[in-house]
């Protein structure tokens, strides 16, 4: 997927390292998380991105369109796209994707589930 932070204008939202969230989440278009989130995230939009940052810590059930992982995530993930694990990364769960690309250095722990729909 090869998403890059720096080609992308304000249309990112950014949860900040020092914050801290617990319960449900929603979001749409594309949002950065280098905080930590426990509980359940879910996007409202087609073509919206999650990332979670090197330093996030993110405890959840999460569904969406496309994933970016360089940071901590323990849970579920059902992505009707791509879920993408950078070097930094790393996923303890389980995983549904169209696409999983699990870059050297990082780490997928669980069962995961490619599905071409």
């Amino acid at each position: 997927m090869n998403f890059d932070l720096a080609s992308n204008d304000s249309n990112i939202d950014v949860i900040s390292h020092k914050t801290i969230l617990r319960g449900n989440f929603t979001f749409g278009d594309t949002v950065k998380i280098d905080g930590t989130i426990e509980g359940d995230i879910s996007t409202t939009k087609d073509n919206s991105i999650l990332i979670v940052g090197r330093n996030a810590l993110v405890k959840a059930m999460i569904s969406c369109d496309s994933m970016v992982i360089e940071g901590l995530v323990s849970g579920n993930i059902v992505s009707t796209n791509t879920i993408e694990i950078r070097n930094t990364g790393s996923l303890f769960g389980k995983a549904s994707a169209r696409n999983i690309i699990v870059h050297p250095g990082g780490v997928l722990e669980g069962t995961y589930k490619i599905s071409p729909s």
